[in-house]
């Protein structure tokens, strides 16, 4: 079974109405786009949409929070956090900790984040994002929303996969100037030796007159080895509804709240740890210690909790 036809069983039940599936529909988007697994210069980060989802603030997400989540604001309100939520995580930092208390934010999203570089500082990172450009040039994630945030956060190369219609010259002079280009995909066998598996959960989604390829491998581990109606790969989401609470719970929290309210970062994580490794920037330092922290280790090859 090629990954086209996992992706349509797997996606049966499947209720996101821009998803093709079937490998009529691949060899549509290769004979039309080229197609790229990319190394992004650190220069586009500013382009980068780090949440659609916040970015553009429709009636149907309120009344799905209304609904699924108890929010009971109005649409104001709820256009208001959208706009400090989708601020706040340009930043690809550790600030998310500071809008945790957000109704929207800690509804969903604060969890799946943490619990995402939880795993992915721990066991590192078994997929890349499936990017595109929008007509603004901004470059929007999906799948890998989630995983680009995390991706950014803990400073691991900007490396993905990347489309452009053949006719969109705009487009593809930008990520031949701003990337270093790993693999020119022609087959779907150029995409199972870059994801190092055959076991894929693949289809096409149309964006407007652009065909995205969204690839869902199977990760090795037994927390993510799930997929959903869709053909996705399944999110533990009670763990990242219940988290903002768990958190709380937790005798770390006062620890990251410290730090990230910290006027010298790398004094106060002194104050908790010793740092075996030297980090690029005091950024990637908090944000890799807030990582550390969120696995409940008490060592690893970056830290050393002090005894208090």
């Amino acid at each position: 079974m090629n990954i086209w036809e996992q992706g349509a069983v797997l996606g049966l039940d499947n209720n996101e109405s821009n998803k093709l599936y079937g490998i009529k529909h691949w060899h549509r988007f290769i004979n039309t786009h080229q197609y790229y697994f990319v190394d992004f210069n650190k220069s586009i980060i500013p382009a980068m949409i780090p949440m659609g989802y916040f970015r553009v603030i429709e009636q149907s997400k309120y009344l799905t929070y209304q609904s699924s989540f108890k929010y009971n604001d109005t649409f104001f309100k709820f256009k208001k956090s959208c706009r400090k939520i989708d601020n706040v995580l340009t930043e690809f930092n550790f600030n998310f900790f500071k809008i945790r208390h957000d109704p929207i934010f800690k509804a969903k999203e604060f969890g799946q984040f943490c619990i995402l570089i939880k795993e992915i500082y721990q066991y590192g990172a078994f997929n890349y994002p499936c990017w595109r450009f929008n007509k603004d040039f901004t470059i929007a994630s999906h799948p890998g929303n989630h995983l680009n945030f995390v991706r950014r956060y803990l400073g691991l190369p900007l490396r993905g996969f990347i489309s452009a219609l053949n006719t969109d010259t705009h487009s593809l002079d930008f990520i031949k100037s701003n990337a270093q280009i790993i693999k020119h995909i022609k087959t779907d066998n150029d995409i199972i030796e870059i994801l190092g598996t055959d076991n894929i959960a693949a289809c096409i989604q149309k964006y407007g007159n652009q065909l995205v390829p969204s690839l869902y491998p199977s990760v090795p581990r037994p927390f993510w080895s799930g997929y959903d109606k869709n053909g996705n790969t399944d999110w533990p989401w009670d763990d990242a509804r219940n988290f903002y609470d768990y958190l709380d719970s937790t005798n770390y929290v006062s620890i990251i709240d410290e730090i990230i309210n910290s006027s010298n970062f790398t004094k106060t994580i002194a104050q908790y740890a010793t740092v075996y490794n030297d980090f690029d920037n005091e950024t990637l330092l908090v944000n890799n210690f807030i990582g550390f922290l969120l696995t409940e280790q008490s060592k690893d090859s970056n830290f050393k909790l002090n005894k208090q």
